[in-house]
């Protein structure tokens, strides 16, 4: 069994990532598992634990679904929570998809991977980069208080050129994220009009 995950990767730059570093340093008192930099991705499926055997049948189909893609232009948005404001679980940073390719390409992957007799998520896409996961707070007021009081975080551009089918090893501060697979998308043509 390995436990897979088909995402985009996410390079951050060096002002988001002083901004990021200026949260973990807000928060380092607090017992949050943060995401490694060069571990940073946008996932588009989450399997979970899968037989190996099923890996061929899963990369078709997400070689199918990415075979008439583009690359698509997206940027970096705000910080925000997932969980409650009381009991917070993730801290993440929003993914812009102002020409809803990307939630485009979801939408195809899924309906290949249908075909396989893999179920639709049942929650709502919602494009993010995970930057860290809280496991209890020892402070709900200080969170909260440095939560609320965060400047809006510097946009960084970037495009999405291809998707990763990765394994992911649980180990101890973090992950290990493998790139199994990598499905390249199509170069646009250069335009060559003067």
């Amino acid at each position: 069994m390995k436990r897979l995950f088909a995402a985009v990767r996410f390079e951050a730059g060096r002002e988001l990532n002083a901004y990021i570093g200026g949260i973990r340093l807000k928060l380092a008192h607090e017992n949050i598992r943060w995401v490694p930099a060069e571990n940073y991705h946008l996932t588009l499926k989450f399997f979970g634990e899968t037989e190996e055997q099923r890996i061929p049948a899963l990369s078709a189909a997400l070689r199918k679904a990415c075979e008439k893609q583009y690359p698509i232009p997206l940027s970096s948005g705000r910080c925000g929570i997932f969980g409650s404001r009381h009991q917070p679980r993730v801290i993440w940073l929003s993914v812009e998809d102002p020409r809803k390719e990307l939630r485009k390409l979801f939408s195809n992957i899924h309906h290949e991977l249908e075909a396989l007799g893999i179920k639709r998520d049942r929650q709502n896409f919602v494009p993010h980069l995970t930057l860290g996961r809280i496991s209890k707070l020892k402070s709900p007021t200080l969170f909260r208080s440095v939560m609320d009081e965060l400047p809006e975080p510097p946009g960084q551009d970037f495009s999405a050129r291809e998707l990763i089918l990765y394994e992911s090893i649980l180990r101890k501060p973090s992950p290990e994220y493998f790139a199994l697979e990598t499905f390249s998308f199509l170069q646009p043509e250069k335009d060559h009009s003067y």
